[in-house]
């Protein structure tokens, strides 16, 4: 069973930093711009999805740009 436990990874991943994370502000279903700070950490996120070994991948219409 332990086995079986290994064999299946799920990253969840959330948006980068955005102008309102910086303010301290609730975003809810408001789309504010990431900061260059997000932007880099998106830009991270993909090198390392690039390399990972998947099956599938699920993403929202990017709008935070």
């Amino acid at each position: 069973m332990a086995d079986e436990l290994t064999d299946n990874i799920l990253v969840l991943v959330r948006h980068g930093e955005s102008e309102w994370n910086v303010q301290g502000r609730w975003q809810g279903t408001a789309d504010p711009p990431l900061t260059d700070v997000g932007r880099q950490q998106g830009a991270d996120l993909l090198r390392v999805a690039a390399v990972l070994d998947r099956e599938q991948v699920a993403a929202v219409e990017p709008r935070r740009v």
